[in-house]
C-alpha cells in the first residue's frame, strides 16, 4: 500500500488512518501542483486510481498522458462519476467476500490476499462544486444525493478493501461530508482558508502555528494520529515536470517505491 513523501520528514501513509484525505485551498495556493503530486505518487506505486475532473483540466489531461485507456480512468460528467462509484462498490464487495473467509487472518487488507489485487484510489477534484449544478437542478438533485450516499460509503469501507479516496475543495461546507466522516481522514489546507473551511478541516483550533500563507504551496497537515495540524510546504512540481513523469509511467505497471516528482516539500 503507498506511502506519499510530503517533506524530508513528512509522509502520507496511505494505507492506514491516512487512507482517505481531504485537500482544501483557494485558487493560487498550489493546491493542483500538490495534487498531481499525489496522483503521480500513485501511479508510481502501482495504484489504480479513477479520478473525476468534470472541468476536464489539469488531472484530465494527466490520466491521458499516463495512459492510453486514459477514458476508462477519468470521468467529467455525472453519470460517468456514478458509474465509477458503482464499479468501486461492487470491487468492495468482491473483496470483502474473500476477507470475510475463515482462513483469512485478522487484521489484513484485501490486497494481502491476491497478488494482482492493486490498491485502488478515487480522486475527485472540487467535490462540492461538481455536485453544486446537480444539487440546484430539480431533474438532478436525485442524483447528486445518490452520488453523496455512495461517496460517503466507500469512504467507511475503502481502507480495508485496499485503498482510499481523495477529495479536493476551493472551500469546505458544513453539509457535503459528516464530522463522523471527516475526523477519520487526514486533512491538507493550503493559503488563506476561509474561517468556515479551517472549522470543518481542524475543528475549533484556533492556536494553529503562525506561517506565511503567502507562499505557493505553504499550508497545514493533520493526519489522525497527528494532535495538531503541522506546518509543511509542499513539494514544488511545474507543468511541464507533470507531463514528463504522466508520460514516463505509462500503463498501470508503473515502478515500485516511490514516484519522483520533485524535491521535497519542507516542514515549516
Amino acid at each position: 500500500m503507498p506511502r506519499i513523501k510530503l517533506t524530508s520528514q513528512i509522509a502520507l501513509n496511505l494505507s492506514g488512518t491516512s487512507s482517505n484525505l481531504l485537500v482544501v485551498g483557494p485558487t493560487g495556493s498550489g493546491k493542483t501542483f500538490l495534487l498531481c503530486h499525489l496522483l503521480l505518487s500513485l501511479y508510481g506505486q502501482r495504484c489504480v486510481v479513477y479520478v473525476v475532473d468534470f472541468k476536464q483540466g489539469d488531472f484530465y489531461g494527466v490520466v491521458r498522458w499516463h495512459t492510453k485507456d486514459g477514458a476508462d480512468y477519468c470521468a467529467s460528467t455525472a453519470d460517468e462519476f456514478e458509474k465509477f462509484l458503482d464499479f468501486i462498490r461492487e470491487t468492495l464487495r468482491i473483496r470483502f467476500q474473500k476477507l470475510a473467509s475463515p482462513n483469512t487472518t485478522f487484521g489484513r487488507v484485501a490486497t494481502d490476499l491476491v497478488d494482482d489485487w492493486r490498491p485502488v484510489y478515487l480522486f475527485v477534484d472540487e467535490y462540492s462544486a461538481a455536485l453544486a449544478p446537480l444539487l440546484t437542478n430539480k431533474e438532478t438533485k436525485s442524483q447528486a444525493n445518490r452520488i453523496n450516499a455512495k461517496m460517503l460509503e466507500i469512504i467507511q469501507l475503502i481502507r480495508q478493501a485496499g485503498g482510499g479516496v481523495i477529495l479536493s475543495f476551493q472551500k469546505m461546507a458544513a453539509d457535503i461530508l459528516p464530522t463522523a466522516i471527516t475526523d477519520n481522514m487526514a486533512k491538507i489546507g493550503l493559503g488563506n482558508l476561509s474561517t468556515q473551511s479551517k472549522v470543518q478541516l481542524f475543528g475549533k483550533a484556533t492556536n494553529l502555528p503562525i506561517i506565511d500563507l503567502s507562499q505557493q504551496g505553504v499550508g497545514y497537515l493533520q493526519r489522525p494520529e497527528d494532535p495538531i495540524p503541522i506546518p509543511f510546504q509542499a513539494p514544488r512540481l511545474n507543468a511541464d515536470k507533470i507531463q514528463e513523469i504522466a508520460e514516463t509511467l505509462t500503463g498501470f505497471n508503473g515502478i515500485d517505491g516511490n514516484v519522483s516528482t520533485t524535491l521535497d516539500g519542507e516542514k515549516i
